[in-house]
């Protein structure tokens, strides 16, 4: 009989891609696989811990070798939250150089510690993702889907480089606080699947983000001397200052380059057709949007960004 302790909230990372420990390399043999022999206890075992920092609070995620990034239930986060934890987590992680995608609530699936060394066993969930990786773990699998255990050093990675990515992330998101990197990261896995009205309509969210910071960095923490208060509350008045009037004096202060300028000013009408007309989004203005995002990152946090 399993010896189970505490439930945990399981996803996956996305492409599939297997966790071990520094120097180590695991494989699985092409009759092992056929056969559904394979050791499937290099899947769910707990390879290590990485903490992140995300609404004041710091969580702890348990990673197997399979990609499995565990939340205990007992940590303090409501349902509601986990997917704005692991959003977060995943695109920190994206941009410190790691291959990943945003998951959803179908990719959430109940989990179990067993014995301290495992996540054993998990539900299916109600993605491709969460079912394919509860199908290899059980040895349920049919032999075309198992073909994805075949050479995984094509896609390991160590939970030391890991730790190191989500740290490079975390130094880029912390500069730019008020950043949303649930729709950061939604924006680039929509864009990367080509649904390019859905990915305008993350992306165009983190525009508002980093316009309101450079707002805030270069116009009203500025402000000082007699009457200050009374003038950065009306700075903060989004009903005189709306996005377009911001966006237009950031870039007679040289904030905004002319480029960067023009671009969003199309994409902020191809948007507004989009929400009020229902007008479908081309792969060319969603690609000037992606790129606009990347350059307003960069100008932003003041490192170079690279979103693939």
């Amino acid at each position: 009989m399993y010896k189970m302790q505490r439930n945990v909230y399981v996803t996956y990372i996305y492409p599939i891609q297997f966790v071990v420990h520094e120097n180590e390399k695991i494989d699985f043999s092409i009759e092992e696989i056929n056969s559904l022999s394979y050791d499937h206890s290099l899947l769910h075992r707990i390879i290590g811990t990485i903490t992140n920092h995300f609404d004041n609070k710091d969580v702890e995620y348990l990673v197997c070798g399979d990609g499995a990034l565990g939340i205990k239930i007992e940590e303090d986060i409501s349902e509601d939250d986990i997917i704005l934890h692991y959003n977060d987590l995943l695109c920190k992680m994206f941009l410190g150089g790691m291959r990943v995608e945003a998951i959803t609530n179908r990719d959430i699936v109940m989990g179990n510690i067993y014995e301290s060394k495992s996540i054993w066993p998990v539900g299916f969930g109600e993605s491709w993702n969460s079912h394919i990786h509860a199908e290899l773990r059980m040895k349920v699998v049919g032999v075309t889907d198992a073909i994805l255990l075949y050479k995984p050093e094509e896609r390991m990675i160590s939970i030391e480089k890991m730790r190191k990515q989500l740290e490079k992330g975390n130094m880029i998101a912390n500069t730019i606080p008020n950043l949303s990197t649930f729709h950061l990261l939604n924006g680039i896995t929509e864009f990367n699947h080509r649904n390019w009205s859905s990915s305008l309509t993350y992306l165009w969210i983190v525009v508002e983000e980093i316009t309101d910071y450079l707002w805030l960095l270069n116009i009203i923490s500025k402000v000082t001397g007699e009457n200050s208060k009374k003038r950065k509350e009306t700075l903060r008045d989004t009903r005189t200052y709306t996005m377009a009037v911001k966006q237009e004096i950031l870039l007679q202060i040289g904030v905004l380059s002319e480029k960067i300028y023009n671009d969003i000013f199309l994409i902020r009408q191809t948007r507004n057709k989009l929400i009020h007309e229902g007008k479908m989004i081309s792969k060319s203005k969603a690609k000037i949007l992606y790129e606009s995002v990347k350059e307003l990152l960069s100008l932003a946090s003041g490192m170079k960004i690279d979103l693939r």
